[in-house]
């Protein structure tokens, strides 16, 4: 890199940029870089490498590796990002939200879980956890690293530390949690969602969850091809997340309900970006609100428990 001239402000915007992404997709609350220490630039550098390197064509890696060593400054701390990148660009952009399948019926869900099962590579068993507890609780991808489960008055909970909740400056280190009652799934479904906790929970320690979501993304965008070598659209855990929604929508249950279980500040995103409403209700993931009593507001509990005003039509 010695013969690359330096574009200083022209690399500072784009190892800023990456480096809030970065931030947002691992809810770590956004600082300047100058004020982070270096266990977390390495976690930065790593997220890098074994993430976002796969999703950029290779011209636009080497830019993006040659602006962060150039503002890190660091080479200990930047070497293992000179490693070539993986996306030609007749490939680029074939995994877009544009290119995304917003839906993932029953159908589609066998033939996925059925090539992962014989396919028995290194993340077919995680990411037919991933794809099936997604389309159960609806969770985000990150969500799952800090998930547990927990008893409230007999009845199970997901408890989950939202992403993507904007705060105020002053509260920026505040944690939302929302919690899912689980006691409408039976007990393959309690398990399911078990074994992803366990696996998720084990990967964030070890510090390879980025390293685990990449391979599960990979995988199911390979079984997508596989399956549906025809489709315009891959699939991927977010198609679960729609699904769950759409689920949700078919149930009949109120915008701020759908809201609240999907992790949402406002109602309109749920209702007008995610999951078209089914005429019937495939799978049996709406819960029981009211089993929230005591561990929310009254008022907020009184606010999603209400039935709708009018069906969710979107």
């Amino acid at each position: 890199m010695a013969n690359l001239a330096p574009e200083g402000k022209s690399y500072r915007t784009k190892t800023r940029s990456l480096w809030k992404r970065f931030c947002t997709e691992n809810s770590i609350p956004f600082v300047e870089l100058g004020e982070v220490d270096r266990s977390v630039l390495t976690r930065f550098v790593t997220w890098l490498v074994d993430v976002h390197r796969h999703r950029v064509t290779k011209p636009s890696w080497r830019l993006y590796r040659y602006a962060v060593a150039y503002c890190l400054d660091n080479p200990d701390l930047t070497d293992p990002l000179n490693v070539p990148g993986t996306l030609a660009k007749k490939d680029a952009g074939k995994r877009s939200t544009n290119s995304r399948q917003k839906r993932l019926n029953l159908d589609e869900t066998a033939a996925l879980v059925n090539w992962l099962r014989s396919h028995k590579g290194r993340w077919s068993t995680v990411t037919t956890l991933w794809l099936q507890s997604t389309l159960l609780t609806g969770l985000r991808p990150i969500e799952w690293s800090g998930a547990y489960i927990f008893y409230h008055r007999g009845a199970p909970m997901l408890a989950v530390e939202t992403a993507k909740q904007h705060r105020s400056e002053e509260n920026r280190d505040e944690k939302v949690v929302r919690y899912i009652p689980l006691s409408h799934l039976d007990e393959h479904e309690m398990d399911i969602i078990t074994k992803q906790i366990t696996a998720a929970s084990a990967f964030a320690a070890g510090g390879q969850y980025d390293k685990a979501y990449q391979g599960v993304r990979n995988l199911l965008y390979r079984a997508t091809l596989s399956c549906f070598p025809n489709s315009k659209q891959s699939i991927d855990l977010y198609s679960a997340r729609h699904e769950f929604a759409a689920n949700l929508k078919a149930s009949s249950i109120s915008d701020k309900a759908l809201a609240y279980l999907m992790g949402h500040k406002t109602e309109s995103t749920a209702r007008n970006f995610y999951g078209r409403r089914k005429q019937r209700l495939e799978r049996n993931i709406a819960p029981n609100l009211n089993a929230l009593s005591g561990l929310i507001a009254d008022d907020e509990l009184s606010a999603i428990s209400a039935a709708p005003d009018t069906m969710t039509s979107v």
